[in-house]
């Protein structure tokens, strides 16, 4: 078995936001790693 090693990680920026509408919960997440950018947005329920 082969230790864990981090020479293939690559750094990356991200943010992030979260908003609460009655009960509904949009979020959205933008990352951005050398030449690759993506984008989540999400739309969840509250109970």
């Amino acid at each position: 078995m082969q230790g864990l090693s981090i020479e293939n990680w690559r750094r990356g920026l991200g943010i992030g936001a979260r908003s609460l509408w009655q009960s509904t919960v949009v979020r959205a997440d933008l990352a951005r790693s050398d030449k690759q950018t993506g984008l989540y947005i999400t739309f969840d329920q509250v109970f």
